[in-house]
């Protein structure tokens, strides 16, 4: 599984992580390995197993 995200920064940058760095899915956020906590309004798309599952009308 992979995500892709606007990390904090420069407008239109993006990071895609793996979802084998996933250590929960709380109320607001995905909390990733060491410490990192991504809120779900920064999800641009999911993709599992080569299949899109998710991606985001709009961006912010």
């Amino acid at each position: 599984m992979q995500h892709t995200v606007y990390p904090q920064g420069t407008p239109g940058d993006t990071k895609t992580v793996s979802g084998k760095n996933i250590l929960d899915i709380g109320a607001s956020f995905i909390t990733l390995y060491p410490d990192t906590m991504i809120p779900y309004h920064r999800i641009l798309r999911i993709e599992y197993k080569g299949t899109i599952i998710y991606v985001r009308k709009t961006p912010e």
